[in-house]
């Protein structure tokens, strides 16, 4: 059975062996950068292992032997999964590994957002001086922070906001009753979620029906001083609206841990002293590189084994 890596996926020695035991492995690194260059590298394999690479639209269907997709992901956008149906592929995800690393990005965005610490930072390497008064910061204590997706992550970002004292209000279209019942979080219209939240994050997959979701219609409506914050997709938020509200003072500062650097309002967005940008680090702690791996590796383990992973997309 030939399996391969198709790109820059963290595997450590045990993992690699394990893999070894179940077939044939190649190892590859870097990202394809064309189509062609997929098929080369999938060229007879039965199952690939996939980090960071995107499927063109009839693709899968040049490659007859291929059987399982295990995706080193949690979002499965990188691979259309009704052309995989059909062409009798499987694909696997590991959802949930990262939430603990996630919710304390969120955490670590909002307060340096509110509380100026990049600025301040840079202000004191560059000048070697200290000039607290144009530091004056928000507290969380007593605000109100709404999550947009209570999935592994939503979940655990409440219940963080509660040891700050937060108000905490969620949106999500399935609504967790085990959390509403627990006091959690209230949940709420999404309109709502921006009319009163002061701090936003977002948690919600992209898909075809979220791309876009958030416009300016959302932005302005949040109160004064409110922060945005972003460790899902960049696609998820008209990017010229954000940035033309943050432009305008409409918001206090925004966190995002992702954006769309070809965007015609990249180079404004990054200009803006108020906007804290991370390169999509969310996930990537030690700890939750480990168990993406493993639950990757096991994914592969269930296919061969004839067992159904609950993980798997059919």
């Amino acid at each position: 059975m030939k399996i391969v890596v198709m790109d820059d996926v963290t595997l450590d020695e045990e993992q690699r062996l394990t893999l070894d035991s179940m077939g044939e492995v190649t190892v590859y690194s870097g990202i394809p950068e064309t189509p062609e260059e997929i098929l080369i590298r999938a060229k007879n394999a039965e199952i690939i292992i996939s980090g960071w690479t995107y499927y063109p639209e009839g693709l899968l269907a040049k490659l007859p032997d291929l059987r399982l997709i295990s995706l080193w992901a949690t979002g499965t956008d990188y691979v259309n999964i009704e052309e995989a149906q059909a062409a009798g592929i499987t694909v696997s995800n590991v959802p949930g590994y990262a939430a603990n690393a996630v919710a304390e990005l969120v955490f670590g965005l909002i307060l340096s957002v509110a509380r100026k610490i990049s600025s301040a930072h840079h202000d004191v390497k560059t000048t070697g001086a200290y000039h607290w008064q144009k530091y004056q910061g928000q507290e969380l204590n007593g605000k109100t922070i709404g999550i947009l997706g209570t999935g592994a992550i939503g979940e655990k970002v409440a219940r963080i906001a509660r040891g700050f004292d937060m108000k905490v209000l969620a949106y999500d279209i399935r609504r967790r009753t085990d959390l509403e019942a627990e006091g959690l979080l209230k949940y709420v219209k999404f309109e709502e979620i921006f009319l009163e939240s002061n701090v936003v994050t977002i948690h919600m997959p992209m898909i075809e029906d979220t791309r876009g979701i958030i416009t300016y219609k959302e932005l302005e409506k949040m109160p004064l001083n409110s922060v945005l914050i972003n460790t899902a997709r960049a696609g998820l938020i008209d990017q010229e609206a954000l940035t033309v509200c943050l432009e305008k003072g409409l918001l206090a500062g925004a966190g995002l841990d992702d954006i769309d650097l070809e965007h015609a309002s990249a180079k404004r967005l990054m200009a803006l002293d108020q906007v804290v940008l991370t390169p999509h680090i969310g996930f990537f702690t030690e700890d939750a590189i480990r168990v993406k791996s493993l639950k990757c590796v096991e994914n592969v383990r269930r296919y061969i084994d004839n067992r159904v992973s609950k993980e798997a997309y059919k």
